[in-house]
């Protein structure tokens, strides 16, 4: 029977938090890799999580895990990555539910249409589903690895003008110039490349298109865990496999082809344990009051995660 009510919701993710968190890929499946923004390979070692290393490069600032889980590794774990049970459904719904709120309302009001949006890892759905029932657009697509995860989207979907495939980003399918608007929430920090990702989504994308994306920015949290190990933060690696700032993250959008049109903290999801839920809360409400201070610079670092939004301009 599906859980409904908060206190069995929390029990649910706190078993399936470790799962995530706790990731450990063996040492084999580990390859070297240098700075993705810059091609530096000037590099910082500064916290070790799961027997993986986060890096920060010492030439642009990017926070990167390197050595790195090879593609073969990385894939084989994200084509599982769902059970697809009722319970683990049921957590995702939960804790999703109001960013998917958030992002909805966002791409409806920067899209230059709502004709086509492309989800990428779209998971169990949810998010194509919010973005209709604000407003109904002609075509969405929601894309993933994970076959469990693609079925019970297709199942659930109450739009017909809703679909989901288990295809990759480079699915030759995909045509260029096709998207008015592209999701791509929590997706960023996953790929082996964030350049490539940003770059086929360009290439996907209408002129003027725009893409919509939620990242971890946590480098506080990262250098106090560094300085201060017992401190219960963390940083999902070697899952995550980048962690950005403001200026990094920039630095990406321009050098793809996108204008930044905006730039925010992404509202917080529900952590299972009540203590890291409650020092979430906190440090994205003392981030917005930085932000304020400081035109927006250092809103990001002890927020936890940033919204980006850029448009699509044509290469020059």
């Amino acid at each position: 029977m599906q859980p409904h009510n908060k206190t069995e919701l929390l029990d649910i993710g706190r078993r399936i938090y470790p799962k995530v968190n706790n990731h450990i890929f063996s040492r084999d499946a580990f390859v070297e890799n240098a700075c993705d923004l810059c091609g530096s390979n000037r590099k910082k070692p500064v916290l070790l999580e799961n027997e993986a290393t986060l890096c920060r490069c010492l030439d642009c600032g990017l926070y990167y895990v390197s050595p790195r889980p090879s593609d073969k590794a990385l894939a084989a774990y994200y084509e599982k990555y769902y059970d697809a049970s009722e319970e683990e459904i049921a957590w995702w719904r939960f804790t999703t539910s109001k960013k998917f709120v958030v992002a909805a309302k966002f791409i409806n009001k920067y899209a230059p249409t709502t004709r086509n949006c492309l989800d990428i890892g779209s998971g169990y759905g949810f998010f194509l589903q919010e973005l209709n029932s604000q407003h109904a657009w002609q075509s969405c697509l929601g894309i993933d690895l994970d076959p469990r995860g693609v079925a019970y989207a297709n199942a659930c979907s109450e739009f017909p003008n809703v679909a989901y495939r288990n295809i990759s980003v480079n699915d030759p399918t995909l045509e260029a110039d096709s998207f008015d608007a592209i999701s791509a929430q929590a997706l960023l920090e996953h790929v082996v490349s964030p350049r490539q990702m940003l770059s086929r989504i360009y290439t996907l994308l209408k002129t003027n298109g725009i893409i919509y994306l939620t990242v971890p920015c946590e480098q506080v949290w990262i250098w106090l865990k560094h300085w201060i190990p017992a401190i219960p933060f963390r940083a999902m690696i070697p899952l995550h496999l980048y962690n950005f700032t403001r200026p990094t993250l920039e630095r990406y959008f321009n050098s793809t082809g996108f204008f930044v049109e905006y730039v925010g903290i992404t509202p917080s999801v529900r952590h299972a344990d009540a203590m890291t839920h409650a020092v979430v809360q906190t440090s994205k409400w003392l981030a917005k009051i930085l932000g304020g201070m400081t035109l927006g610079r250092w809103q990001s670092s002890i927020g936890g995660g940033l919204i980006v939004v850029g448009r699509k301009k044509e290469r020059s």
